[in-house]
């Protein structure tokens, strides 16, 4: 009788697994051997091999042709073809938590496939990047569509793949200048602050660098340039006034961040020589008030010097006791500065003689100097707000009480009455 059987203790291969089969059969020579698989497939070898492209179980049967003697047949040997479970075409990627990947954060591929001591297992990540593990962790360094393919290797078999596809976000990083543009001066404290988007876990692992270029100078053969690096927050002061520009780059883990996109230049603003600000007088421009029934003061308060801002304020005899501001000014043949504040005061009690009421007016002047706006200056010497009180004695000429009115009114009627009724009578006189 024919005796097979199958090389190794399994009889379960997967699809395309290269299968041997051992002829133990005893014959003298010249005779033929027939191998029959079960998949229509047939072979003439003593000892034969195969492969199968499908899963399924099948019956491996050999026959031996002995010269004159009949054909014999061995026993069925049974033959388990199974597939590559979970492997599909399509390689399905899912990214866990919000759903969304960086660039540079970890991320690890999942395989579908279940681990077996027959396969082996290869990502291809493209730019000849391929990992041979069977779940490695990958940080993917280009943003944009990453595509991916995993590779199973069958032993003794052929290669089986799925592709898909990661959609990986860019990390953004976008450069803040904090100071008020207005107020950057030479060798004053200027913070500047990397806005970044991306994961807590990249937060900490990214490194900035800074490079400030200062205009050229007549001083030096070369511009400025200042680095600091390491640092998302930066605070730092330019002497050189004029356009500086700044770049700033950042890595993480090796990868460069391709794009930063924000403010690229900023203004050191020159600062002349600031002449003292100064209160020359405080007056009130008329001090009799009330002849045609307006309660105005009209304040003058004579400055000189640079300065941001004067306020003045009225003790509590005016309608609207708060600080009144002006910027603006009619400059003088001197060169000082003169402003004029209109204060409305309260009206006097209505009298008939209209006999001036006194009225004590307290004007305080206060000058707002630029640095004392200035939070960010370093500068000791920065001036004050400086402040001058002055006093004054208003006439007020009261306005007339409301019966004096009337009865102007009514004498008026009364002697248009007896005119007329002295003319009614003289014209029936004459008829």
């Amino acid at each position: 009788m024919a005796a097979a059987s199958v090389l190794g203790a399994e009889n379960e291969f997967f699809v395309s697994q290269r299968i041997s089969f051992s002829n133990e059969t005893a014959a003298p020579k010249n005779t033929e051997w027939e191998w029959d698989f079960g998949d229509g497939k047939k072979s003439a070898d003593k000892n034969a091999t195969h492969s199968y492209e499908e899963p399924g179980d099948y019956q491996v049967v050999l026959t031996v042709k002995a010269p004159n003697v009949q054909p014999r047949k061995s026993s069925p040997i049974p033959i388990k073809v199974i597939p590559i479970e979970g492997l599909k075409e399509k390689l399905t990627l899912e990214i866990p938590g919000d759903g969304v990947l960086y660039v540079g954060q970890k991320y690890l591929l999942p395989n579908p496939v279940k681990q077996d001591p027959r396969l082996s297992f290869e990502w291809d990540l493209g730019n000849d990047n391929k990992i041979a593990n069977y779940a490695p962790e990958h940080r993917f360094i280009f943003a944009g569509t990453n595509n991916v393919q995993l590779n199973v290797s069958v032993k003794d078999g052929r290669i089986f793949s799925a592709k898909g596809a990661l959609i990986v976000k860019p990390v953004e990083i976008k450069p803040l200048i904090e100071t008020r543009l207005d107020l950057i001066k030479p060798n004053r404290s200027v913070s500047f602050r990397a806005a970044t988007k991306a994961p807590e876990e990249l937060l900490n692992r990214i490194q900035y660098t800074w490079t400030f270029t200062g205009p050229e100078s007549e001083s030096q053969d070369s511009p400025t340039e200042i680095k600091i690096q390491d640092q998302s927050t930066v605070e730092e002061s330019f002497g050189e006034p004029g356009i500086w520009t700044v770049s700033l780059e950042a890595s993480f883990n090796g990868i460069e961040v391709p794009k930063i996109e924000g403010f690229t230049s900023f203004e050191v603003i020159s600062t002349k020589k600031r002449k003292d600000p100064k209160i020359k007088r405080i007056d009130v421009q008329q001090k009799t008030i009330g002849q045609d029934g307006k309660y105005v003061a009209k304040i003058l308060v004579e400055t000189e010097g640079d300065y941001e801002e004067l306020s003045i304020k009225i003790d509590e005899i005016v309608n609207d006791p708060a600080p009144q501001k002006k910027v603006d000014a009619i400059e003088t043949e001197e060169k000082s500065l003169q402003h004029v504040f209109n204060i409305p005061l309260d009206t006097p009690m209505a009298s008939y003689a209209q006999k001036e009421v006194k009225q004590q007016l307290r004007v305080l002047a206060t000058i707002t100097s630029e640095e004392g706006r200035d939070k960010n200056s370093t500068d000791s010497n920065a001036s004050k707000d400086l402040s001058q009180a002055m006093e004054f004695t208003l006439n007020l000429i009261p306005p007339k009480p409301d019966w004096v009115l009337w009865a102007y009114l009514g004498g008026g009627l009364l002697v248009l009455i007896i005119i007329g009724i002295i003319a009614l009578r003289f014209v029936r006189a004459s008829g």
